[in-house]
């Protein structure tokens, strides 16, 4: 019946406490991105002449030496330009958003412009930028059908407690917590719930949080039919990801991590198959490399370090076996960087890899 679980926790030297203070049948608003910003007036200042011609999505990245900030420009329009020399200055509006939180600040930026990863130039210098980030706001989350209301309240803090915190888990139907996202326990309303006597729906207002969305304080939109699916258990066919979109499948992964099993010994030697056909991201690939080494479900790392790490022992397979990489053409072609970074990591660890293309 209950599929979430409302819980404090705080670690100690050895391990981490949870204390479950309430039970909810069902969420609204958790699967959700910010609340959009309004749009501003962006000037680039110093620019080449034909960034006169811009139009959509573009990320600006401002940066001394090794730092640097990252900045979503969403849905930018060019009003019109200035001459600036030899250059021109760039009159425009968008969304503008901070997605990487480099500090940037200090003498003579250097100011890049990119389009879906491809660098278009660099200019002089953008008006505001660098500057702080004050937050992303994101919508209220509302427990339904919830039992004992009056417990849903903060943590209380306490002196001894050096991190400790709210969460929200959410349960598979074996009753294994199988997601957790931190939430705010600000309660806003609490009203009787149409889903029983006794049960009671509980908004919470949500504080602004610093970080950028991609390091995402809830699931993405996308990710509500992962969960959907992970309810039933861990899946057990491979490729039930590959429909999903990149949030989707940043979802998937991140289960896979909380339903990792620690092996006392591992496989040495063996044959492993990879699915290839499906392999159109870093993300995909790492999801198929698991379900070939480990099975469906599996977690062998959700990013290169992390294989990296795998390989070293403890999560089931360790290198000295043999995996052959069916239909490597697809990563071949979308990720060429990425899969000779994978390969050769695997190849130095000792593992004989080979790699086939579609006949």
């Amino acid at each position: 019946m209950f599929r979430y679980e409302v819980v404090h926790w705080h670690e100690t030297d050895d391990d981490e406490v949870v204390e479950v203070v309430a039970r909810a049948i069902d969420v609204d608003g958790l699967f959700n991105d910010p609340v959009p910003v309004a749009r501003e007036r962006v000037v680039l200042r110093g620019c080449p002449r034909e960034f006169a011609d811009l139009a959509g999505d573009f990320a600006l990245e401002v940066c001394v030496d090794d730092e640097a900030q990252w900045w979503d420009l969403t849905d930018l329009v060019v009003h019109g330009t200035v001459p600036n020399a030899e250059l021109v200055d760039v009159v425009a509006s968008a969304a503008v958003r901070l997605d990487d939180a480099g500090s940037a600040f200090g003498p003579a930026p250097r100011h890049l412009l990119f389009r879906d990863d491809e660098q278009l130039g660099e200019f002089l210098g953008a008006d505001g930028l660098p500057r702080p980030w004050h937050g992303h706001e994101w919508p209220p989350i509302t427990l339904i059908g919830v039992e004992h209301p009056e417990r849903v309240r903060p943590m209380r803090q306490c002196s001894h407690l050096y991190t400790f915190g709210d969460r929200l888990h959410a349960l598979d139907r074996h009753g294994r917590v199988m997601a957790k996202v931190p939430i705010a326990l600000d309660t806003a309303s609490v009203t009787p719930s149409a889903l029983g006597d006794g049960l009671f729906d509980v908004v919470l207002d949500q504080p602004p949080t610093r970080e950028p969305p991609r390091r995402r304080d809830r699931p993405a939109p996308s990710a509500r039919a992962v969960w959907d699916l992970w309810r039933e258990g861990v899946p057990a066919e491979r490729n039930l990801w590959a429909p999903f979109d990149d949030d989707g499948r940043e979802a998937w992964g991140d289960l896979t991590y909380l339903a990792r099993k620690r092996f006392e010994s591992d496989e040495v030697g063996g044959r492993y198959e990879v699915d290839g056909r499906y392999v159109t991201d870093w993300r995909s690939l790492h999801l198929a490399l698991n379900e070939a080494l480990v099975g469906p479900g599996g977690y062998y790392g959700r990013e290169i370090n992390a294989l990296q790490d795998c390989l070293h022992g403890g999560w089931g397979v360790k290198p000295g076996f043999t995996l052959v990489w069916k239909d490597a053409q697809v990563a071949g072609d979308a990720i060429p960087g990425y899969l000779r970074q994978v390969v050769e990591l695997m190849r130095e660890r000792g593992i004989t890899l080979r790699l086939e293309e579609k006949a």
